[in-house]
């Protein structure tokens, strides 16, 4: 008797939710109540709207604190001298690009010659051949001087003999001979 009061007292939020759990959302014929549903994927879709509200407003509100003057000062520090930088002067590359025709395909210019080198350059690099290159974030390579039998572990910089190191790739070595580029693989 007194369980069948506490049942009686009891509120329901949504008409047919039972709050032992047993009968949830079915009515008295056992059937699902669609209101009850309806009613609670409408709260729950009003909650969700209400939180991604907030998530933009707290986002918006992030943005606006940003100080432009530190991204100013964070993109000057890292920037890269041209001494520093592997690329050649914009200037060589227009020089090459200028007298080719993009509308012809398999027509070489004389530039394309431009990879011999001079036959002093290409008489010392004779001697030297790759052995391998140690990959790290400061890589090493290992050249060997046939002539000498000395191997060369050298990195960025550094130099064999006559030629300097001036990158070490996965695959390569680029050596400078002069005012040459010489790539060992």
């Amino acid at each position: 008797m007194v369980e069948l009061e506490a049942k009686k007292t009891i509120p329901h939020i949504f008409p047919g939710f039972m709050l032992k759990g047993i009968r949830v959302f079915k009515d008295e014929k056992n059937q699902l109540n669609i209101k009850a549903v309806n009613s609670l994927l409408f709260i729950l879709a009003f909650m969700l709207t209400l939180y991604y509200i907030n998530g933009i407003s707290v986002s918006l509100g992030k943005i606006k604190n940003i100080n432009l003057g530190n991204l100013a000062a964070i993109k000057d520090s890292t920037k890269i001298s041209p001494e520093e930088s592997l690329l050649k002067p914009f200037s060589f590359y227009q020089e090459v690009i200028k007298p080719r025709d993009i509308f012809r395909m398999g027509q070489k210019s004389s530039l394309d010659s431009a990879d011999v080198i001079s036959s002093k350059a290409a008489e010392a690099s004779q001697t030297l051949k790759m052995v391998g290159i140690s990959w790290s974030d400061q890589p090493d390579a290992m050249i060997e001087d046939t002539k000498s039998g000395k191997t060369y572990f050298v990195k960025k910089g550094q130099m064999v003999g006559d030629f300097q190191v001036i990158a070490v790739y996965k695959d390569r070595v680029t050596l400078r001979y002069g005012e040459e580029n010489i790539d060992l693989r």
